[in-house]
């Protein structure tokens, strides 16, 4: 889901689950509240990772994996917050229980990398984040690679 409204936008009890690139993606967005979300990565993912077949797109905003360095880091975002700002957070449950469609990664909670991205974003405000099997929650990025 690409949302680049400048708002507002209500989000409340939604889900976006198993998308190739990202489930929930604001970009250059404004004034954005979602509540009660809920996103799970591709079982398929690392193999193959989230960079394969596409090809990043500038059109649509596409995340970059070309610095990953592990297979782990070319899964899927749960949720994507670029250039934006003033989002309002209550509530988010980002899931990742499979690796090529094994669950042999849940014990050890590293199913992917990394989950969330913040990027370029001010007034960010995320409350009751949970996730499942991400080595990092939470990723701030200043800028873009």
């Amino acid at each position: 889901m690409l949302v680049k409204s400048q708002g507002p936008v209500w989000l409340w009890g939604t889900s976006s689950e198993h998308s190739q690139l990202s489930q929930y993606h604001f970009q250059g967005a404004k004034d954005i509240f979602y509540a009660v979300i809920q996103t799970e990565t591709p079982y398929y993912q690392p193999n193959s990772d989230a960079s394969v077949p596409l090809k990043p797109n500038s059109k649509y905003f596409h995340p970059d994996f070309s610095t990953c360095t592990t297979p782990g880091c070319k899964s899927a975002w749960a949720l994507r917050i670029i250039d934006s700002s003033s989002i309002w957070g209550y509530g988010g449950a980002s899931y990742s229980f499979f690796q090529n469609y094994l669950q042999t990664c849940v014990p050890e909670n590293n199913c992917q990398e990394n989950i969330i991205q913040v990027d370029g974003s001010s007034n960010v405000n995320l409350f009751g984040v949970s996730t499942k099997a991400s080595v990092n929650m939470i990723t701030l990025w200043s800028r873009r690679a």
